[in-house]
């Protein structure tokens, strides 16, 4: 299973990248600007809630598979739970 992508940089803005990502439906979001390349971390934030935290670099693939993987069985669950 593959995680689809989104990549803003250049002439759209942090706001613009935001906006886009909250119209495409997009879980989560992770940010890696100046300041997380200074500290070497991303900040990650679920869309849903508006929770965002910093991660090391070294952990974003592992924290964001955790991260969809608790998505998606809550999402299951809930078309689960529709069906019935």
């Amino acid at each position: 299973m593959g995680i689809a992508v989104d990549l803003a940089y250049g002439e759209r803005g942090l706001k613009g990248s935001m906006k886009a990502a909250d119209r495409s439906q997009a879980p989560l979001v992770v940010i890696i600007g100046d300041e997380e390349v200074a500290s070497q971390t991303a900040a990650v934030k679920d869309m849903a809630s508006g929770v965002q935290e910093a991660v090391a670099l070294t952990d974003v693939v592992v924290d964001l598979g955790a991260k969809l993987g608790s998505i998606a069985a809550t999402t299951n669950r809930a078309d689960e739970a529709r069906k019935d």
